[in-house]
């Protein structure tokens, strides 16, 4: 109601009451009036397709809330013995090679994909791309102060992520059959758990025919992270940084043994920007609907689950599609052993002296069979009496 209707409306009311209505009476109706008011004009920051969204998703019914193993177990394959892997691998290469994969595998399936930087984060406030990128900036002072050189920016974070330090860069490689070899990585505590295989396409679907073209390029910035150009979700979300529609990766010349062996590089994680129309496609897309805190949870690495045997299509979000691989725990001791049959051990995969080191601490570094066993070291020669 307008504010001179209601001063007409008073006056007419007053005239027409044998005892006077107060004044404050009139004075709280009129700051009634004017919040009301200002209130309705709060839905017209949202489009009339999130509010409906939003509208849905208040009326969903309560559930509980979805795990990161349920994330990706979304149309994931389940790999039983070294066939039904080798089936598996073979068909999603063939089939989406084109998507141009990047792969990485956990020993324990129920894992989310998170880095070490923001699980640190998240330990304490609720990680976002601000907080993350304060406490890289964190991390670089201390570094001046031992007198480490972060210039530039990139192998600066690469070398603090080989030596244990929390960064938001996550292993990744090129192969396959590496990532399956971490997925079944032989650990007393996690063999008796499924592990996964996990591969994100760089380019997404864009017709029935196209994908997008390689876009690798990374801007150029040698004094700190080029994503700390970016200050507001507006920004990053213009470029694709955390919204899913582009996997950020960083595949380097070769900066050490490790990687060379590996064929390692690394995904950029972001923070997620997942908005309501990324949580609707991937809920379309999947057996499940899908809450954006839940996804945001599972990975920050975000794309749509996918399934490994027929063609992706394009999607209203430009997703990136995302195949998973469950190895069954059954199945861990036969496949470690195909993989090292084809030269892939603990030696061969960390062939450096950190290598040495990180399985001397382990459990298997002064179990002499063990380590004859996975070529970590020479078996003596026979003693002649």
């Amino acid at each position: 109601m307008p504010t001179e209707a209601l001063a007409s409306l008073q006056r007419s009311l007053t005239a027409a009451s044998s005892s006077a209505v107060p004044e404050q009476y009139w004075q709280q109706l009129l700051v009634n009036v004017k919040l009301l008011s200002e209130s309705v004009s709060v839905p017209a920051l949202y489009s009339p397709a999130q509010l409906v969204l939003r509208n849905r998703e208040q009326r969903t019914d309560p559930r509980p809330s979805r795990s990161a193993e349920a994330f990706f177990d979304e149309h994931s394959v389940e790999i039983t013995d070294v066939r039904s892997l080798l089936k598996a691998l073979s068909a999603i290469q063939t089939q989406h090679h084109m998507h141009r994969l990047v792969w990485r595998g956990q020993q324990n399936a129920s894992w989310s994909v998170h880095s070490s930087l923001y699980r640190k984060v998240e330990a304490s406030e609720r990680a976002s791309e601000d907080r993350l990128i304060a406490a890289e900036v964190t991390g670089m002072e201390h570094a001046h102060k031992w007198g480490e050189l972060t210039a530039p920016a990139m192998k600066f974070f690469a070398d603090m992520q080989h030596s244990g330090a929390p960064t938001r860069l996550l292993d990744a490689t090129l192969d396959p059959e590496i990532a399956a070899w971490f997925a079944i990585e032989a650990n007393p505590d996690l063999d008796d758990k499924d592990g996964r295989v996990v591969a994100w396409g760089r380019s997404v679907r864009t017709s029935a025919r196209q994908v997008s073209k390689p876009n690798d390029d990374l801007p150029a910035r040698d004094d700190a992270p080029f994503w700390h150009s970016w200050t507001t979700d507006e920004e990053r979300g213009r470029v694709g940084w955390g919204t899913g529609s582009r996997t950020w990766s960083w595949f380097p010349p070769a900066l050490s043994d490790r990687m060379r062996a590996q064929r390692a590089g690394f995904l950029l994680e972001a923070a997620p920007l997942v908005t309501p129309t990324v949580a609707r496609v991937l809920s379309a897309g999947v057996t499940h609907d899908w809450r954006v805190a839940e996804i945001t949870r599972a990975t920050s690495i975000v794309g749509l689950p996918s399934r490994h045997d027929v063609r992706t299509t394009q999607n209203e979000a430009n997703l990136v599609p995302v195949f998973s691989l469950r190895i069954m725990a059954s199945a861990k001791p036969a496949i470690r052993a195909y993989l090292e049959s084809k030269g892939l051990y603990f030696s061969a995969v960390y062939p450096d002296r950190g290598g040495l080191v990180d399985y001397l601490r382990g459990p298997f570094g002064l179990d002499r069979q063990e380590a004859i066993r996975v070529g970590t070291a020479p078996a003596l020669p026979a003693v002649r009496c």
